[in-house]
């Protein structure tokens, strides 16, 4: 293509080694090379095939794109399965690490774990803490007691002191401060007995008050169905119905012990009755 805007040229396909000696004598390496509208490496070509230069970018941009897996093949010495298990290496570590992030967002909260949800059930609430305010050492764990549960026992926790805060004879907030501030990534829980509240699908809320050496964090946010979960969000429980079923079998293996322990004295009683029997007979044959 004589008659176009550019002419082409090749790069040589092996360049010479410079030395300080013959710096000044050889002449500059080529960077690139113009083919048609395109911006080409001379190290690149030098590498590759000297009739096809790899492309390194347009005149316009001179950005350097990817090289396909069928260039690389020929320039790295890849075979096609190779370059496409890097490609997949590369883009799983990249996915691995967004998930890493989305995981330790998630976990930066306070959670609340029940024995139970079913509604007027009585349940043990475990919140558990693994971290403090950005990075600051936990010293208490205020968490707040809705107003209707109407009675709350916190489990005794050692190296914490705990102490209550009442209105007019209703616990409003349990506190824990630690003996020694929990160290950030450190995780504790804290438990509350409590009677759960009769309405199935209410949602109870305990907002909780961290407290650091350092600046302290609310989790007093809540959100409604739909929305994104706030950056503090308070814990909460969503109320079951109660299960009748379990009632049902609880009954059914009570009257199953029962049976089974009338049976167990039945046949001591026969058993009893036996020993007697070969007894006496035994002293009448003496």
């Amino acid at each position: 293509m004589h008659g176009g805007r550019y002419r082409r040229r090749y790069a040589s396909p092996s360049l010479p080694e410079r030395t300080k000696s013959d710096a000044k004598r050889l002449p500059p390496r080529p960077r690139c090379i113009i083919i048609g509208s395109l911006r080409r490496t001379g190290r690149s070509a030098a590498l590759g095939d000297a009739q096809n230069p790899l492309h390194c970018g347009s005149v316009t941009d001179h950005g350097r794109r990817p090289l396909s897996c069928a260039r690389r093949s020929s320039v790295e010495g890849l075979t096609m399965h190779q370059c496409h298990l890097t490609r997949a290496a590369l883009v799983g570590g990249a996915a691995s690490t967004l998930l890493l992030l989305g995981a330790a967002g998630a976990s930066a909260h306070i959670d609340v774990s029940p024995t139970t949800t079913e509604a007027g059930a009585y349940s043990v609430l475990s919140f558990a803490v693994g971290h403090g305010c950005d990075g600051s050492a936990t010293t208490s764990v205020a968490i707040d007691i809705p107003e209707e549960v109407v009675t709350v026992t916190p489990t005794a926790h050692p190296g914490w002191e705990i102490s209550t805060v009442t209105n007019d004879d209703h616990v409003d907030q349990v506190v824990f401060t630690a003996d020694q501030p929990l160290e950030d990534g450190i995780r504790d829980t804290f438990e509350l007995a409590l009677p759960l509240p009769e309405t199935a699908g209410e949602e109870v809320v305990f907002p909780i008050l961290q407290t650091c050496e350092e600046g302290e964090t609310a989790w007093t946010e809540t959100s409604s169905e739909g929305e994104d979960e706030p950056a503090h969000p308070a814990p909460y429980l969503t109320l079951t119905e109660a299960d009748a079923s379990a009632g049902d079998e609880g009954d059914t293996s009570s009257s199953a012990a029962q049976a089974a322990g009338w049976g167990g004295l039945a046949l001591g009683a026969l058993g009893l009755a036996a020993g007697v029997t070969a007894l006496l007979r035994t002293r009448r044959s003496a």
